[in-house]
């Protein structure tokens, strides 16, 4: 289930991937080569989206042996890089022909640079023809893209900040206090009931931006264990002026049409009633 989880969050827009899915390359590598062809060609697209290329991904076929075109602006004319992305098992190896075919692409097109990307390695005879200095190729394998995952999901946290700005949070807090339904809600546990409440501050038609609410308990049982509690929208305010990107999630939605439900891979979410909601802290 987990690993459906995972790839599901590789979907058609894929300028915007989730921190779990490249958490989750970052600690497994390995698992980089268990994924559809497809799939693989969009996670590299997207990490080298997230190192600031403008990325152009080619359709998967028929596309004159470049898979990703990069332009990367500079003030003295834009640089063209040309990648080439291959998920193949671990000992199946690029060979010599390879490399040369997406230099010759490169050639044609009048690239910079040119980037190879696999889930595999390179034969020593691919290796020296990358290295040649008058062929502006890099070679690149899971090891690399483990590291770009780390730093993807490093950046998505400062992204977060970027992405919602002060007039966000306060718009989505006075939607939210007029009208209940704005708010999500979960509940969920085994032996204790817990619930979370969110504010949506960015929606999109596959994902949402969530900033976690507090709870405010209005009935206990004398020790805090047991009782009712609702969603306390006061607690989003202190983060107008700092943000806590700890507090903002991005979630998937569940179903089609108009449902507005919403899952992050633990918690599922759906518009809070409005009425007091029960929690049972005792074990």
């Amino acid at each position: 289930m987990r690993w459906k989880w995972v790839c599901s969050l590789i979907k058609p827009d894929f300028d915007i991937l989730d921190q779990e899915l490249y958490a989750h390359f970052a600690s497994h590598p390995g698992r980089l080569s268990n994924l559809q062809w497809r799939d693989f060609e969009k996670i590299v697209a997207a990490l080298l989206e997230s190192q600031g290329y403008k990325v152009e991904l080619g359709p998967g076929s028929n596309d004159g042996g470049t898979d990703i075109r990069l332009i990367q602006r500079d003030p003295i004319g834009d640089i063209l890089t040309l990648v080439q992305v291959k998920r193949y098992r671990p000992d199946r190896k690029i060979k010599l022909e390879a490399v040369q075919a997406l230099h010759g692409a490169a050639t044609a097109d009048s690239a910079d640079r040119s980037m190879f990307v696999t889930t595999s390695a390179y034969l020593p005879s691919a290796e020296k023809f990358a290295a040649r200095h008058n062929v502006p190729m890099t070679l690149h394998t899971s090891t690399d893209v483990q590291q770009w995952c780390v730093e993807a999901c490093n950046g998505i946290v400062e992204d977060k900040r970027k992405l919602i700005g002060e007039g966000h949070v306060t718009r989505a807090v006075d939607r939210a206090r007029r009208d209940h339904r704005q708010i999500l809600h979960s509940s969920g546990g085994y032996d204790m009931v817990t619930n979370r409440f969110a504010i949506v501050l960015k929606e999109t038609r596959n994902a949402a931006l969530l900033l976690d609410l507090k709870t405010r308990i209005i009935e206990h049982d004398g020790y805090k264990q047991r009782g009712r509690e609702v969603p306390d929208s006061d607690s989003a305010l202190p983060l107008l002026s700092t943000i806590s990107v700890n507090g903002i999630r991005r979630v998937r939605r569940v179903g089609e049409g108009v449902s507005r439900r919403f899952w992050d891979g633990i918690d599922l979410y759906s518009p809070w009633d409005g009425s007091p909601t029960h929690f049972d802290h005792c074990d």
